[in-house]
């Protein structure tokens, strides 16, 4: 028969999977219309708008990733690292769209070919929860996981949609029975994060 402080253990350790397990619904989105008719994609959203025809583009006109105001300077580390995390995964991005696409990648103010197709490309992070490196460490499990919610839009001149996507991912540090000492770090869960990120946006503009 457990103890009582197993079954407490046991209680705890349940509310912490339950809760970092969430899953991603138009009510959750902050910097897209949550009313626009998403179909589900691996961990996110997705709105193609009817007629839009992304490879016909050359370049897209990249805005620098944002925080966006859901995440509040007085939550100083929060912030502090969606700050970082937006400027890691902007280089990224800038790096990966045009090697693994079609497509250049301009900055707003830069000189545009006058024949070029383009269109505007926003993104932003728009929830950010650092998790506990304790808890993933020495629970696992999914307890304590680190988790990111990034929500873009493409535009075409004047404002007409052609796109807009959220995904939200989650990630545990891979700590194998406290063996991954990594685990402990946000670096490390928001890196992992990072990377993910950048393959699911990068791979949004070339599987149209």
């Amino acid at each position: 028969m457990k103890t009582k402080e197993t079954l407490i253990l046991t209680l705890f350790l349940s509310m912490m999977l339950i809760t970092g397990c969430t899953s991603l619904s138009t009510s959750d989105l902050h910097l897209l219309e949550s009313k626009l008719p998403y179909t589900k994609t691996d961990n996110g959203l997705l709105y193609e708008a009817p007629g839009s025809d992304i490879d016909s583009l050359d370049a897209v006109v990249f805005s620098p990733v944002k925080v966006h105001t859901t995440i509040k300077r007085e939550n100083t580390k929060c912030y502090t690292l969606a700050r970082e995390f937006a400027s890691d995964l902007d280089s990224a991005l800038t790096s990966s769209i045009p090697a693994e696409t079609p497509l250049s990648v301009l900055r707003p103010g830069e000189n545009i070919p006058l024949t070029a197709k383009v269109a505007d490309l926003e993104i932003a992070v728009t929830e950010l929860d650092p998790g506990s490196g304790f808890a993933r460490w020495f629970f696992g499990a999914g307890a304590g996981a680190t988790k990111v919610q990034v929500e873009g839009r493409l535009t075409q001149p004047p404002n007409d949609l052609v796109m807009a996507f959220a995904y939200r991912r989650a990630h545990s540090g891979n700590p194998t029975l406290g063996i991954n000492v990594a685990a402990l770090s946000d670096d490390y869960t928001l890196k992992e994060l990072r990377k993910q990120f950048t393959k699911d946006i990068t791979k949004l503009l070339t599987s149209q």
